[in-house]
């Protein structure tokens, strides 16, 4: 991949409005990454723009320290490349870019690692077997001999650590752990970033957490867990809808359980469902039937019915897929 890598900063450095977008509902990996690029992209001399479909993730405002980050493109923005981040479909594109529009957004880069990609971008580079895209933006990096530095290696410290769910997850390989162990050397500790990710809960959250583990229900003899949050719900926490990120998790955790799953109304009529699997179950696999995708062990799907009907469909096919 190294030629590829190369030809990428060969089109950075023919480029000077550089975009960097990710995925809707983003995470610690599409922004942790957008960050080491764009702080990359400063050193060169580049005039990099952030710009997230909704915001950023509660626990990942801390990179944003200096509020580079756009909610939205002007009519009149113009720009020479796109990179686009983690995006593993189409689909879930910010509203507003158009990649096909080369007058917009110039050439488009896709950088992603999950098994079913988008394809989206003039040049994509797709690693499944990275723990996170982060990991891809790292070698990039390096094999382009750029200096990292402390907002570097914080930014692709914090993608790596919550992808890979603080290297619990079956993604974490001994080059993930030596990837993390290099950027500890650049004047970041692994306290100081757990501390803002995970040890800054706002209260909202903790509440939203009880509303959802009230709900748990099980199927298939406890094989499956799930929960389910109504927009109500998430009103009277007086939450925002990325709080309820790694929820999921506490259903996959129970003992003798292979698929947790987490079941969200959205403001626009949908329900979201966030699978995690445990082991060889392959849930990116079985959400491919519900036009979803993702990983291995960690999916997700957009359904147009309500939140009870979504639940029937999706567990009544997953216990078909399980048995």
């Amino acid at each position: 991949m190294e030629q590829k890598y190369r030809e990428i900063f060969e089109r950075i450095n023919q480029s000077r409005r550089i975009l960097l977008t990710f995925h809707k509902s983003p995470d610690g990996d599409c922004t942790g990454s957008a960050f080491a690029l764009y702080y990359a992209l400063k050193s060169m001399g580049k005039s990099p723009e952030i710009v997230s479909p909704e915001g950023l993730p509660f626990n990942c405002q801390f990179l944003n320290r200096d509020n580079v980050v756009k909610e939205g493109i002007g009519e009149e923005d113009r720009y020479d490349l796109t990179i686009v981040l983690d995006l593993s479909e189409p689909k879930r594109l910010m509203n507003g870019i158009d990649v096909t529009n080369r007058e917009r957004f110039g050439y488009v880069i896709n950088i992603d690692h999950h098994i079913t990609g988008s394809g989206v971008g003039d040049m994509v580079v797709q690693i499944p077997e990275a723990s996170a895209t982060a990991e891809i933006v790292y070698d990039i990096l390096k094999v382009n001999g750029v200096p990292f530095n402390r907002d570097i290696a914080k930014a692709l410290y914090t993608a790596i650590m919550t992808d890979t769910g603080s290297f619990r997850y079956s993604s974490t390989t001994p080059r993930t752990l030596m990837i993390a162990s290099d950027l500890l050397n650049y004047g970041i500790t692994a306290w100081e970033i757990s501390r803002e990710v995970y040890e800054s809960e706002p209260k909202a959250r903790i509440i939203l957490l009880s509303y959802a583990l009230s709900t748990l229900r099980f199927e298939l003899n406890d094989r499956i867990a799930y929960m389910g949050l109504t927009l109500d719900m998430i009103s009277k926490a007086g939450a925002t809808d990325d709080m309820t990120d790694q929820f999921v998790n506490y259903a996959r955790s129970i003992r003798g359980v292979q698929v947790g799953l987490l079941f969200r109304e959205t403001p626009e009529g949908k329900v979201k469902v966030s699978l995690r699997s445990k082991d060889e179950i392959d849930v990116a696999r079985f959400s491919i039937q519900f036009g979803g995708g993702g990983h291995r062990n960690a999916a997700g799907i957009v359904l147009s019915c309500g939140l009870e009907e979504s639940m029937k469909k999706v567990i009544e096919a997953l216990k078909e897929y399980l048995k």
